[in-house]
């Protein structure tokens, strides 16, 4: 008799132990699409090209990426993000900074006519939010783009992000360099923008450093020189981004990533004479 109560009870341990995991693995599920649906939709401007690429490491994430057109202005505001580790409370984090970035962008964007200075004004607010948000628990690092999209005209401000790579015809891809301080380490942080000038054809390459920290399982990671020279290889056909995310998932395989990945370019050509009297 003890011993059929013992193995009655290891069961309905077990069984208590199944229901727990299903119970968490639905409502990381629900978390995991309601962060999917924080995700910006791909910008419908005629002269722009947009792909956005993103794998996390667990089931959530601490990566979010997001767009926004100010049509009264003619700007596109872009912005890619990575919070310190990639468990639920980085995925809480996320949704905080998407939130923040969107109450800033459909109220406060059309306030100001210089891109630079709506930029600078987006990243001190991010800041203070995500301050007051983390309590110096968890920090984020993100990079914010403002580009005019009928003169090419493009402000960046980084707050301790990797630097974008900057593709441009004829040229040697090289990176944009930029600093900041990262996003919760203090509401006095002060945020500068750089300038530059896309010209027709150009692209910005705007990502995670998880795109080159992952391994697969042979211990390897995605080379710099690979990516650099495939997208110098690609640099006038956009459409290739897909390509590209088949080369990594060569990379990887099926492995378990160890940091969230984020991949996003946004290519910029001359708007055509229609375009131009239209706006």
């Amino acid at each position: 008799i003890a011993a059929s109560l013992a193995v009655t009870l290891k069961n309905i341990d077990y069984t208590s132990e199944v229901e727990k995991k299903v119970a968490i693995d639905s409502q990381l599920d629900a978390a995991r699409a309601q962060q999917n649906a924080l995700l910006a939709q791909a910008p419908d401007v005629e002269n722009l090209l947009y792909s956005a690429y993103s794998r996390s490491a667990g089931k959530t994430g601490g990566d979010w990426h997001g767009c926004y057109f100010d049509a009264s202005h003619r700007r596109l505001f872009v912005t890619v993000g990575d919070v310190t580790g990639h468990d639920f409370a980085s995925s809480i984090l996320t949704g905080v900074a998407a939130g923040a970035v969107r109450a800033w962008e459909e109220n406060d964007s059309r306030k100001f006519k210089s891109s630079s200075e709506a930029l600078v004004e987006l990243a001190g607010v991010v800041n203070r939010v995500i301050c007051s948000s983390s309590q110096g628990l968890k920090f984020m690092t993100m990079i914010f783009v403002c580009l005019e999209v009928d003169t090419g005209v493009c402000h960046l401000v980084s707050a301790g992000h990797v630097h974008p790579f900057y593709f441009t015809k004829g040229q040697r891809p090289s990176t944009i360099p930029l600093s900041g301080h990262i996003l919760g380490e203090s509401v006095d942080s002060i945020y500068k923008a750089e300038m530059i000038e896309l010209l027709d054809g150009d692209m910005l390459l705007l990502f995670t450093d998880g795109l080159f920290e992952n391994e697969n399982a042979f211990g390897e990671k995605l080379q710099r020189r690979k990516f650099v020279n495939y997208w110098k290889e690609h640099a006038d056909n956009h459409e290739l981004f897909e390509g590209f995310v088949e080369v990594l998932n060569e990379t990887w395989g099926d492995c378990e990533l160890e940091d969230d990945v984020t991949l996003l370019s946004l290519g910029w050509t001359r708007p055509n004479a229609s375009t131009e009297s239209a706006a």
